[in-house]
């Protein structure tokens, strides 16, 4: 009889490699496993976002769920828009509202041009650059006769409220992205706009075209002059009758404080990111309609983050957060100077 003695070396060694081909294998599976649910899911989606040819119907769910935010859509421009009574005309518009958008990841170009007219102050905004998951522009137009609120060293605000519909200017703009027509809007409004959804925008690389009529020479006139003291000239700014003209490039005035080379760097990296994830997972589909349709079950938040367009409540609700930020600023500074008036 003949006895083999095997080391417990040996043993051991044989029990790690079937330990490890056990775990390679398990880990196998659970890859494997991943994909085909992956695939399988999608093929499951499909099927139960299948895509249709009744667009007005469409149309009319999305702008359903857009109306709480102040949103519409039109499918044959493809293009996100403001509502004339939407809840946002009921909040007016001030300086504090700019400092809010970086921080909710806006990074837009501001250029507030401020004027009197008629015994009172009035505010014609401009505004373009990435609002989150789109690419957008507006054009605002507000009156008052509020006085400023005064932060030192920072700027005087003034709160301005929404024109009535007797006030409204006919207005018009092209947006240009590299010098490539993005969109054209129009029409009697107080607050004109337009987004892009999935369009990712440095704001630099954007260029409106703005055309404002208005209803008397008086008023024009105490528009141009607020242009040209604002920085503007005869190079981008052209009068016809009571129409004027305006190449909005570079901003002229002083951006929000808020508005940070990082705090830049950072929202735009974000949302460039959720750009290109919207259209890589809803490559399958030609148009934003089923894009949305798609996105609605594949990812509710994504879905919901598509839909938070422009200026949403949370961006109005953020006042009194930047008044409270800028008070304590302030306040600090304030400190300061005494303590070293204290050393002197």
């Amino acid at each position: 009889m003949i006895v083999y003695l095997i080391s417990p070396s040996i043993i051991t060694g044989v029990l790690q490699i079937n330990l490890s081909l056990f775990i390679l294998l398990h880990a196998v599976y659970i890859i494997l496993g991943v994909l085909l649910f992956r695939v399988f899911r999608r093929k499951l989606l499909r099927q139960m976002v299948p895509e249709t040819t009744d667009r007005n119907a469409q149309v009319e769910t999305l702008n359903s769920e857009l109306e709480p935010f102040g949103f519409s859509y039109n499918y044959k421009n493809d293009l996100f828009y403001s509502l004339m009574y939407c809840w946002q005309r009921n909040m007016g518009y001030c300086r504090f509202y700019d400092e809010a958008a970086a921080p909710l990841s806006m990074i837009i170009d501001c250029e507030p041009i401020r004027f009197e007219y008629n015994g009172r102050k009035w505010l014609i905004e401009f505004w373009k650059g990435q609002y989150g998951m789109t690419t957008g522009a507006e054009v605002g137009v507000y009156a008052t006769t509020n006085l400023e609120t005064d932060f030192p060293d920072f700027f005087n605000d003034t709160m301005y409220d929404s024109v009535s519909d007797e006030e409204r200017l006919v207005m018009s703009f092209s947006l240009k992205k590299d010098n490539n027509l993005l969109f054209y809007r129009e029409g009697l409004h107080w607050w004109l706009t337009g987004f892009k959804l999935g369009e990712y925008t440095n704001p630099k690389s954007l260029l409106m075209e703005i055309r404002i009529s208005f209803p008397n020479t008086a008023m024009r006139d105490a528009f141009v002059d607020a242009l040209f003291e604002t920085g503007y000239s005869y190079e981008n700014v052209f009068i016809k009758h009571y129409t004027v003209y305006i190449i909005f490039d570079k901003p002229k005035t002083k951006q929000p404080y808020t508005r940070t080379k990082l705090m830049q760097k950072f929202i735009l990296g974000n949302n460039k990111f959720y750009c290109s994830f919207y259209k890589f997972i809803t490559r399958k589909y030609d148009n934003t309609l089923d894009k949305l349709q798609y996105l609605r079950v594949y990812s509710p938040f994504l879905y919901r983050h598509a839909l938070s367009i422009g200026k949403t409540k949370e961006f109005y609700k953020d006042y009194d957060r930047i008044k409270a930020f800028f008070n304590r600023i302030a306040i600090e500074d304030e400190d300061e100077d005494e303590d070293d008036n204290l050393n002197i």
